[in-house]
């Protein structure tokens, strides 16, 4: 297999391709209206269950994880996007699937634990809707929930830069730049059966200060770019 077609067991050969070349195209583009740097891309596991855990500041931030890894990723993406055909087959070659937010939705979940059992990183943002302002928000406990149930590895980013690139009531977009700070995988092990509440808190915490630490980074790169 080529590395610019990385395998991934759920997609057919089409859908790879078209994985393929959406991700050249989102690159090229993004690399030349925003400069996008990233940072400590080599921290990012090749093999086994992750979960990538980005700042939510703009719909940007989903197509920049194209940046810190060449597996094909799978994401949660509210299913009000999915009404648009043309918008669902963009975002469905991109990985992403529907979840009904603001209800448990289990369909989203299994598919979710799905893309881990075979390998294919999962990105969830932990804040669980867009925030604002250099400060990580409250995280939700979804993604310590997912963690310990598939044994995966959580990754911390920072996105910095995506918030400034579209203001509410301007058309156009600014050209700025975007610095992409990836943290140290934070491995968890594999739990059966109920999980522990206090170990998930834990696990939260640990991740909300290892993503500030990110945002932090990735904020003090850009403003000397």
């Amino acid at each position: 297999m080529s590395a610019w077609l990385p395998a991934a067991p759920d997609r057919t050969l089409g859908n790879r391709l078209a994985y393929a070349f959406c991700r050249a195209t989102i690159i090229v583009v993004s690399k030349l209206a925003w400069s996008v740097t990233a940072l400590h891309a080599e921290r990012m596991p090749k093999t086994g269950p992750v979960i990538l855990a980005p700042t939510h500041r703009s719909l940007l931030d989903i197509p920049m994880m194209a940046y810190v890894t060449r597996r094909p990723a799978r994401f949660m993406a509210k299913e009000e996007l999915f009404r648009k055909p043309a918008l669902a087959r963009f975002i469905s070659s991109m990985g992403g699937f529907p979840i009904k937010r603001g209800a448990a939705d289990r369909a989203a979940l299994a598919t979710a634990f799905d893309a881990l059992a075979i390998g294919s990183p999962l990105v969830v943002f932990p804040e669980g809707t867009r925030c604002h302002g250099p400060t990580v928000g409250h995280l939700e406990e979804g993604i310590a929930y997912m963690a310990m149930k598939a044994g995966a590895t959580i990754i911390p980013i920072g996105v910095a830069g995506t918030e400034d690139i579209h203001e509410s009531g301007r058309t156009l977009p600014h050209f700025t730049k975007i610095v992409v700070a990836v943290g140290e995988p934070i491995p968890v092990a594999k739990q059966a059966g109920r999980m522990d509440r206090d170990a998930m808190a834990a696990l939260v915490t640990q991740v909300h200060v290892a993503l500030q630490a990110q945002f932090d980074e990735a904020n003090g790169a850009l403003a000397k770019r």
